[in-house]
């Protein structure tokens, strides 16, 4: 039905037929925006040019400062205020969209885009990584600021979820490997 809109209306455009077969006509179309949903958008009234800048601009820099990954729902989480004024409804259409206008720059992956082709990326090992950095224990709003490539609800999870990450009663974080316990300590545990 949507080809046989599409040729009527290349028609009354253009004052003749459209010579091409559906699929051919479909191949064209999906080559000419970003394919989201059964539905295809054109690039420019998905974001604005200054927009689409700031973003890439983002991503640029986080990955000169050493970040190997960013994950597309903590991209959509960063830019969710920007993005309520143009058609960006969520992670995977962020996603959709950055596969079309990144021109192979970067590597777009099922959850994150990289630098780097063969970068493997685990959130537990940064979120650990993070924690033991540190040597103290974070709160997970101070764990979102060093690690905002990862989404803070993925962020949550690991915390919740995994047994080498401690909470101190505070709402704060520590991994397991910074804890030592000296006999003193052990002592005073078993005293408990």
């Amino acid at each position: 039905i949507e080809i046989k809109k599409f040729k009527r209306h290349w028609a009354s455009l253009n004052d003749e037929d459209i010579e091409l077969e559906d699929k051919k006509i479909e191949q064209y179309i999906k080559y000419c925006g970003v394919v989201y949903d059964g539905r295809v958008y054109s690039p420019s009234s998905m974001l604005s040019e200054e927009l689409e800048m700031k973003l890439f601009s983002y991503i640029n820099s986080s990955f000169n400062q050493g970040v190997s990954a960013l994950f597309f729902e903590a991209l959509f989480n960063e830019f969710s205020d920007d993005f309520l004024e143009y058609c960006m409804y969520n992670a995977e259409m962020l996603k959709e969209y950055l596969a079309f206008v990144n021109k192979g720059q970067y590597h777009i992956n099922d959850n994150f885009i990289s630098k780097d082709a063969n970068v493997v990326v685990d959130p537990v090992d940064e979120v650990k990584r993070c924690l033991i950095n540190a040597s103290v224990p974070m709160s997970y709003d101070e764990l979102y600021d060093k690690l905002s490539h990862i989404a803070p609800q993925k962020i949550k999870q690991i915390l919740n979820f995994n047994s080498d990450f401690i909470s101190n009663g505070r709402s704060e974080y520590f991994h397991i490997d910074i804890t030592v316990l000296t006999e003193d300590y052990l002592a005073d545990i078993s005293a408990i």
